[in-house]
C-alpha cells in the first residue's frame, strides 16, 4: 500500500548528518507523471528518507514527504506512506529485508505485469485482460471467499470511467492494493448474528483498506524498515555488522548477510581519472566525491555506492531510532486522514484524490489540478456541484457513483446496451455516455459507492424522478424511481463538508458533531423576556443577547466548538417571521453550508414536515398550563347581583318581562277600566300605568295594597298573574345564587381537572382548536387572540373564570407586561400540572428540516448538549434566574383576608350619620308642632282637641244654665236670654241648639284641618324613616355577609401558588 502524507509545511531543523551528496555524482530529475525509472527507484532504495532531498541538485534540507512532492512526484506510485509521526512521516521505498514481497513493492514490476496483461497491444486494460491479476496470489483467496469483487474492484479501479484501465490507472491499482500483497491479508469481515457477512456485495465491493488492514500492514512495514536499516549501516558506513558484512567479487556486488546490496550507476564515475584506490573490496573512493565509493566490476566497468559517514560512523545517516509502531491515537488520526468520505473505509477514489490528484494537498481540485488528474476530460464543470470553482472529493464521489449506477446490471431498470459490450471500446463510449446523462444515485448505487449514512441516509435525501417527454432515454427508463439527484446531494455536501472538515480539524469523532466555523451558523432572535432579551444597541448580526435561552445556546455551542453569530432584525415581527427567516442553505456560491437556525422562546406551531426542531430548553414550561386569578373577588350579593346585569341571559328575561307586562297590561286595564275607575283610569296613556304599575309590583310579590282589582276576571288574571311573578323572579334569583356559587367554585380550580363547566380563556389559533380541549376537559371555550389577552379577559374584564394557556408564554406576558409588580405579586398564578406536553413544546431550536440531513445532525447535537446541561444541573440553575424574574415585586399571589376597617369605618359612619338625622328630624318636628300650637291660640283657634273642648265647653254651659235655675252647679238649668230651657219656646230651643252645632261643627272642622295637615308630616316623615331603614338593613346585611366570608377566607385559605413552581 502506498502510504505518502500530505505536504504539511513545517520546517524542522534536522542535525547534520554526513557530508552532503556532490551534484556530479547524484541527480534525480522526473519527466513526467507515473515516469520512475529503476535508477531513481534504486537511488530511492538505497537512500534515506532523510536523505533524500540530497538527490535533487540544489535542494534544501527538508523532509522526504516534501521533496516527493516538489520532486519526485513522478515516483509517488513507488513510494508507501505510514501517516505517522505527523511532521515527518516514515515512508517505505522498497522491500529490501529478507522477505518474499520485493517484487509486490517494486513498482517497476507494475509497468511490466501491465504489458504482459495488455494481449491486444492498445496501452489499455479491458476486465477480461485484468482478470489474471484479479484472481491471482491473494487476490484469489479474497474472490473465492467472498472478501472482494473483482468487478467492483475494476469498476473503481477505471477513475476515468472510460471502460478500461490506462497505465496510470495500473499504477494507482497497484499502488492501492500493494499493502494487501504485503499484508497477505484483505479487509476484516464483520460478523452478523453468528454469520459471517461477505463483503463483495457489500459497499465498495470489498475493494477497500479498513483499520485492521491498515495495522497489519504498518506492522509489517516497520518489520522491514528496522532490517533494512540494520543492512544498510553495516554496508553504506562500512561497518562491520559483527562479521555479517562481507564483499562478493563475483558481479561487483556487496553482500551483507543474505542480502546482496545493488549498486546505483553514476555515469560521471567511470570519467573520473583523479581517484585514490582504497583496498576494500576492489572500491575507489573518488576525492572529489568523498561519499561515493565506486566499485570495478568483472568486466572492468565501474559501479558507485553512496557513502555517508566514515566507517562505523555514530552520525551514519541510516539511523533506525525514528522507526516504530504508531500510537493508539496515532492509528485513529491516520485513519481518519485517508477516510476523506467518514466511513471507516479508504477506497481507491479516496486513495488517489488525496495522493494523486490534489497536488497541493489543501483539499480541494483547482482546475487545473483536476486537468492534470485521469478524471473524465472537461468535467469540471459538471464535478463542481456548488459553484464554488473548486472540486471536493465528496463531489467527485457523486459522479462517480452516478457511473456506477450505470456500470452495475441490477443497479438501475435500464437496459444499456452498452453493459452487454462492457470491456469493449465501443461499449466503453455507450457507458461514457450513460454516466454523464444519469440523473442521481439509485439505492444501490448509493450503497454501493459507500455513502456513509452518518451524513445522512438515502431516504433522507432521496426523491421521485419525474421524467418529461423531452428528457433522454435513461430518464424516460428511470421515470416514477426513487433517486438521490443534485439537490439531494448538495444538501448531503453541506453536512459532509461542514462535519468533516471540522472533524480533522479537531480530530474529534462524528458523535461529538463537530461543525467547522467557515459554515456559518445563523442564529435568528425573537425579542422575548426573560427568554431572550436583546439590549437596545443591538441591530442586525449583533451578539447584543442575553436571557435563559441565549445563555443556554452560548454554553451548547461552546463545548460543541461551533461558531455562530446572532440576527435580531426579525425579533419584533412575531414568531412568524422566524419562519420565514428558516430557510434552506444555500447549495452554491460564497455562502455555500450557511445554516439558518430560529430560537422560539414560546409556543408556536411549525409544519413538522418542513421544519424539525429541538426539545425544550425547559421541559417543565412545557404544555398548556390551568391559571386563575391570585386574588379572587370576595363572596358578595352585590357581585353577585351585578354581574348578572350584563349577562345576554338577564337582558333576555327583562325584555321577555316588559312585552309580556305590556301585553297582559292592557287586558287587565280594560277588565278594570269600568268597575274600578278610582284605581285604574278609564284613559288610555293613564290606566295603562296603573295597570303596568299593579302588574309589576304584584309579579313582584312585594304588594303594595294601593291598587287591586275588583272584577271577577280582573281578580283571576291576576292569580294567574302572581304564579308568572314569582316564577320570573325565581328564575332572576336563581341566576343570582349561580353568581355566587360560581365564584365559590373558582375559588376551588386547582387543575385541569377542575374546569368542567366553566368559560375557560384558550388561543384561538388551529393548533389549540385541534387538541379539542371544551371536548377532552369539558369546558366553555373563550378564545383569545394571544396570552396577553387572555389574562385581560381572566383579570381585568373577569370574562373567564381559568385560562388553558402555553406555560412559557404566560411567564414572558408576566415579565414583558410587569404584571409582577402588582401589590401582592402576580395578578395570575397556575395551578396543578401542564398538560399536552409532549405535544406542546416552547423554548426550543429549529430549522428546515426536509430533505436537509445536516437539521437532524444539529437537533441531535443540541438535545445531546441540553441533556448534559440537565444532568449537570446548569439548566436549573439557570432557570432559577428566569423564575426569580417571573415573581419579582411580590409573593406570586395572595388573598387578602384582613379586615378591611376603611370600608367598616364607612359603614358605621353612614348608619351613625342616618341616625343623626333621624333624631334631628323629630325634634324638627316637635319644635314645629310647639311652633304651630302657638300660632293657633295667638290666632283665636282651639288649643285642645275638639272632644275635650267639646266636653269641658258643653259641660260648664250646663253647669251655668242650671244656676241660672237656681239649680246647683251640674245639675243646673242653662238660662239664656234670663230664660231657662225649659221655659223656652220651641223656636228658641231650635236656635239654641243650632247655635251649640255651629260651634262644636267649627271646632271639629279645625280640629280636622289640624289632624289632616299633622297625618301628612307623620306620613312625610315615616316613608323617610321606612327608606332609611330599608338601607340600613341592606348595608347591615352586606356587612355581615362580608365579615362572615372574611371570617371564612381566614380559616380556609392556603400558601398561595406561584407562577412558577419552586
Amino acid at each position: 500500500m502506498a502510504f505518502l502524507l500530505m505536504n504539511i509545511h513545517i520546517h524542522i531543523l534536522l542535525l547534520a548528518v554526513a557530508s552532503q551528496v556532490n551534484v556530479a555524482c547524484a541527480v534525480f530529475v522526473c519527466h513526467g507523471p507515473f515516469n520512475c525509472s529503476a535508477d531513481m527507484v534504486n537511488q530511492l532504495s538505497l537512500t534515506p528518507q532523510s536523505k533524500w532531498y540530497t538527490l535533487t541538485p540544489g535542494a534544501k534540507s527538508m523532509f522526504a514527504t516534501q521533496w516527493l512532492a516538489s520532486y519526485g512526484s513522478c515516483c509517488r506510485h513507488c513510494v508507501w506512506n505510514l501517516g505517522y509521526p505527523m511532521a515527518d512521516p516514515i515512508v517505505l521505498a522498497s522491500d529490501r529485508s529478507s522477505g518474499t514481497t520485493a517484487d509486490v513493492l517494486n513498482c517497476v514490476n507494475f509497468e511490466t505485469d501491465f504489458r504482459n496483461l495488455d494481449k491486444n497491444g492498445n496501452s489499455s486494460l479491458s476486465y477480461d485482460e485484468a482478470t489474471p491479476y484479479l484472481t491471482s496470489g491473494i487476490n484469489e483467496y479474497l474472490v473465492n471467499n467472498n472478501v472482494m469483487d473483482p468487478k467492483m474492484a475494476f469498476y473503481q479501479a477505471d477513475i476515468s470511467g472510460d471502460g478500461e484501465l490506462s497505465l496510470p490507472e495500473w499504477h494507482i491499482f497497484r499502488n492501492f492494493w500493494a499493502p494487501v500483497h504485503v499484508s497477505n491479508v484483505g479487509p476484516r469481515q464483520a460478523s452478523n448474528n453468528g454469520q459471517v457477512a461477505t463483503l463483495s456485495d457489500g459497499p465498495l465491493g470489498g475493494f477497500f483498506y479498513d483499520s485492521n488492514l491498515i495495522a497489519v500492514f504498518m506492522t509489517n512495514s516497520v518489520n522491514m524498515l528496522l532490517e533494512q536499516y540494520t543492512y544498510s549501516t553495516c554496508c553504506s558506513c562500512s561497518c562491520s555488522c559483527n562479521g555479517n558484512c562481507t564483499c562478493n567479487g563475483d558481479g561487483g556486488k556487496q553482500v551483507c548477510g543474505n542480502f546482496q546490496y545493488p549498486p546505483c550507476n553514476l555515469a560521471d564515475v567511470a570519467a573520473t581519472a583523479a581517484c585514490e584506490v582504497k583496498g576494500f573490496c576492489n572500491a575507489t573512493r573518488i576525492p572529489a566525491c568523498s561519499d561515493v565509493r565506486v566499485f570495478t566490476r568483472t568486466d572492468g566497468s565501474n559501479f558507485s555506492v553512496l557513502n555517508y559517514a566514515d566507517p562505523c560512523d555514530p552520525n551514519c545517516a541510516w539511523d533506525s531510532s525514528f522507526v516504530r509502531e504508531s500510537t493508539t491515537s496515532e492509528a485513529k488520526r491516520v485513519l481518519s486522514n485517508w477516510d476523506l468520505d467518514g466511513s471507516g473505509r479508504v477506497s481507491v477514489e479516496e486513495h488517489y484524490f488525496r495522493l494523486f490528484a490534489d497536488a497541493n494537498s489543501d483539499g480541494l481540485l483547482s482546475p487545473a489540478e483536476y486537468a492534470a488528474a485521469l478524471y473524465p476530460a472537461g468535467g469540471f464543470a459538471d464535478h463542481d456541484l456548488n459553484g464554488d470553482g473548486n472540486v471536493t472529493f465528496i463531489e467527485r464521489k457523486f459522479k462517480a457513483g452516478e457511473v456506477l449506477g450505470v456500470r452495475i446490471p441490477g443497479l438501475t431498470s435500464t437496459t444499456a446496451s452498452g453493459r452487454r459490450r462492457f470491456g469493449t471500446r465501443a461499449g466503453a463510449g455507450v457507458l461514457a455516455g450513460l454516466a454523464k446523462a444519469m440523473p442521481g444515485l439509485t439505492r444501490q448505487a448509493w450503497n454501493a459507492a459507500d455513502f456513509p449514512s452518518d451524513f445522512g441516509s438515502f431516504d433522507s435525501h432521496a426523491q421521485e424522478l419525474k421524467a418529461s417527454s423531452t428528457t433522454t432515454e435513461l430518464m424516460q427508463g428511470l421515470s416514477g424511481e426513487v433517486l438521490v439527484q443534485q439537490l439531494g446531494f448538495s444538501h448531503y455536501a453541506i453536512l459532509f463538508q461542514c462535519a468533516m472538515q471540522a472533524m480533522l480539524m479537531y480530530q474529534v469523532p462524528l458523535s461529538q458533531h463537530p461543525w467547522v466555523a467557515s459554515c456559518p451558523i445563523v442564529v435568528y432572535l425573537p425579542d422575548a423576556e426573560p427568554w431572550v432579551k436583546l439590549t437596545p444597541s443591538t441591530t442586525g448580526l449583533s451578539r447584543g443577547a442575553s436571557g435563559y435561552m441565549v445563555e443556554m445556546w452560548e454554553l451548547t455551542a461552546s463545548r460543541l466548538m461551533w461558531s455562530s453569530t446572532y440576527n435580531t432584525s426579525l425579533a419584533t415581527k412575531g414568531p412568524e417571521a422566524l419562519d420565514s427567516a428558516m430557510t434552506e442553505p444555500p447549495i452554491r456560491g460564497p455562502e455555500f453550508g450557511r445554516m439558518n437556525i430560529a430560537l422560539f422562546a414560546g409556543w408556536h406551531p411549525l409544519n413538522s414536515t418542513q421544519y424539525l426542531c429541538s426539545r425544550s430548553f425547559a421541559p417543565s414550561l412545557d404544555g398548556l398550563a390551568t391559571v386563575v386569578r391570585s386574588n379572587p373577588p370576595s363572596l358578595s350579593l352585590i357581585v353577585a347581583v351585578v354581574g348578572v346585569l350584563p349577562e345576554y341571559s338577564f337582558i333576555n328575561l327583562i325584555s321577555f318581562l316588559i312585552v309580556v307586562l305590556f301585553g297582559v297590561g292592557h287586558l287587565f286595564w280594560y277588565l278594570e277600566r269600568n268597575e274600578n275607575s278610582e284605581q285604574f283610569n278609564p284613559s288610555y296613556f293613564k290606566g295603562m300605568i296603573d295597570s303596568a304599575w299593579f302588574l309589576l309590583v304584584a309579579s313582584s310579590t312585594i304588594g303594595y295594597g294601593d291598587k287591586a282589582p275588583v272584577t271577577g276576571m280582573g281578580k283571576m288574571l291576576a292569580f294567574f298573574w302572581l304564579f308568572f311573578g314569582v316564577l320570573m323572579f325565581s328564575v332572576f334569583l336563581g341566576t343570582v345564587m349561580s353568581n355566587i356559587t360560581t365564584q365559590v367554585a373558582e375559588s376551588k380550580i386547582d387543575g385541569p381537572g377542575a374546569l368542567a363547566g366553566f368559560t375557560v380563556g384558550v388561543l384561538g389559533d388551529d393548533a389549540t382548536r385541534s387538541l379539542q380541549l371544551d371536548s377532552v376537559f369539558q369546558f366553555s371555550p373563550k378564545y383569545c387572540a394571544n396570552v396577553s389577552h387572555c389574562v385581560h379577559m381572566l383579570y381585568d374584564t373577569k370574562e373567564v373564570s381559568a385560562l388553558m394557556v402555553p406555560y412559557a408564554d404566560l411567564v414572558t406576558t408576566i415579565v414583558t407586561g410587569q404584571l409582577s409588580t402588582i401589590k401582592c405579586g402576580n395578578p395570575v398564578r397556575v395551578v396543578g400540572d401542564p398538560v399536552f406536553a409532549d405535544v406542546l413544546p416552547s423554548l426550543r431550536v429549529c430549522l428546515v428540516g426536509e430533505l436537509l440531513y445536516a437539521a437532524k445532525y444539529i437537533v441531535d447535537a443540541v438535545q445531546n448538549q441540553l441533556d448534559v446541561l440537565a444532568a449537570e444541573g446548569t439548566a436549573a440553575s439557570l432557570q432559577t434566574d428566569v423564575v426569580a424574574a417571573a415573581r419579582a415585586g411580590g409573593g406570586g399571589g395572595c388573598v387578602d383576608s384582613s379586615f378591611d376597617f376603611n370600608l367598616i369605618g364607612a359603614c358605621i359612619a353612614v348608619i351613625g350619620g342616618y341616625i343623626v338625622l333621624i333624631t334631628l328630624d323629630r325634634e324638627r318636628l316637635k319644635i314645629w308642632r310647639a311652633q304651630k300650637a302657638a300660632e293657633q291660640a295667638d290666632q283665636g283657634y282651639l288649643t285642645e282637641p275638639p272632644a275635650v273642648l267639646a266636653f269641658k265647653y258643653g259641660k260648664m254651659w250646663r253647669d251655668r244654665a242650671m244656676a241660672n235655675k237656681g239649680g246647683v252647679p251640674g245639675g243646673a238649668d242653662v238660662v239664656v236670654g234670663g230664660k231657662r230651657e225649659e221655659d223656652m219656646g220651641p223656636e228658641e230651643t231650635l236656635s239654641l241648639m243650632l247655635r251649640k252645632v255651629g260651634t262644636l261643627n267649627r271646632g271639629v272642622a279645625h280640629d280636622l284641618r289640624r289632624l289632616k295637615h299633622e297625618v301628612e308630616v307623620f306620613d312625610h316623615a315615616g316613608d323617610g324613616a321606612r327608606w332609611l331603614a330599608r338601607f340600613c338593613v341592606l348595608v347591615m346585611v352586606s356587612l355581615g355577609v362580608g365579615l362572615l366570608y372574611s371570617l371564612t377566607a381566614v380559616r380556609l385559605n392556603a400558601e398561595p401558588k406561584y407562577i412558577i413552581p419552586s
